[in-house]
């Protein structure tokens, strides 16, 4: 089948034309910052461009090579490229991607990835997708993390057509068809709010911005740090591109499970934003027990959002079986 057109909110992927090549080449195949961690290496030479865009022109057909020109809507500009192509070296298919310089952290290759691993989930039927990056590319590594790609191994990782040799990272994502109908799950419109839940999406700055929107006194970085990487599950709620609220949940995973950190910025709140994210809380702590289990779901309240969590099945303590909750402050 021919390379088709897709669409995102802000985005336009479609196939590469010939006359792409200037805009190519002056975006992103000329600029060494873009390449460092690329298997090919940057341009000198335009028509070098010239040749690959005759090249992938040849590609259209294929059947197991599906590049697409990353477009932005607004401004009909080309920003980048992601492919998707069955990888010989890994024997599965593998999806690849790169933006020029000036449009990157704005989300944009995030929502790219998503939408053409979603062509390959419901049109080519892919069950699992491969992704690869270089360890210092932590903003790559982010991409696949938000996505729900999972690691797999510790990879040496080959840039510039072989000629450096970097540390690399595999990882893989699993059971698209699932991902996506959590995907899907994720995205609803709240009032007049469209908000997407993105888990595991936290990273220390992020969550110190939304921890000291609501009045706390944030902790050190180094403790956040550790913080998250112990935590079973982070969500994230999303207002387009914009973070306004985050829950962490921790625990055992076997009986006992505790609702941290939930926050969402004053301008937000009373919009339905809680309940979405503790619909994402529960549906994780079911999908994740063995049938027949009973689990505790527990947590400490601000007096303002106890009639929001009564309204969601809990109970206070004491009651009639149980004292007061209580926790003890160390260092």
């Amino acid at each position: 089948m021919n390379t088709p057109v897709l669409e995102t909110k802000r985005l336009i992927l479609r196939p590469f034309r010939q006359d792409d090549a200037r805009t190519v080449y002056e975006c992103w195949e000329s600029d060494p910052d873009v390449a460092k961690y690329m298997f090919w290496t940057s341009h000198n030479d335009i028509e070098k461009t010239k040749e690959w865009i005759l090249y992938e022109l040849g590609q259209i057909e294929k059947e197991d090579w599906f590049r697409f020109a990353i477009v932005k809507k607004e401004t009909d500009e080309l920003i980048g490229t992601v492919l998707i192509y069955y990888e010989e070296e890994v024997q599965n298919w593998e999806i690849a991607y790169n933006l020029g310089k000036k449009y990157w952290k704005q989300g944009y290759a995030t929502e790219a990835v998503r939408q053409v691993l979603l062509f390959a989930n419901k049109v080519l039927g892919l069950t699992e997708v491969v992704g690869r990056y270089a360890k210092e590319n932590q903003a790559s590594g982010n991409v696949m993390k938000k996505l729900g790609f999972q690691y797999e191994k510790d990879i040496p990782y080959e840039c510039n057509n072989g000629k450096v040799k970097r540390e690399g990272v595999q990882c893989r994502w699993l059971k698209l068809k699932d991902n996506f109908n959590q995907m899907d799950r994720n995205t609803k419109e709240v009032g007049e709010v469209h908000m997407r839940v993105g888990i595991n999406e936290l990273t220390p700055e992020l969550f110190l911005e939304l921890y000291s929107s609501v009045g706390w006194e944030p902790p050190g970085k180094e403790q956040v740090e550790r913080a998250l990487k112990h935590t079973l599950v982070n969500f994230t709620a999303f207002d387009g591109d914009k973070p306004v609220g985050m829950v962490r949940l921790i625990g055992d995973g076997g009986m006992s499970f505790y609702i941290k950190d939930f926050a969402i910025i004053p301008s937000y709140q009373s919009k339905g934003i809680g309940s979405l994210l503790m619909e994402n809380i529960e549906k994780y702590i079911r999908d994740n027990i063995l049938e027949g289990w009973a689990v505790s779901l527990e947590l400490i309240s601000t007096k303002a959002a106890v009639s929001f969590y009564k309204k969601k099945g809990f109970e206070e303590r004491p009651c009639e079986w149980d004292g007061p909750g209580m926790f003890k402050m160390i260092g």
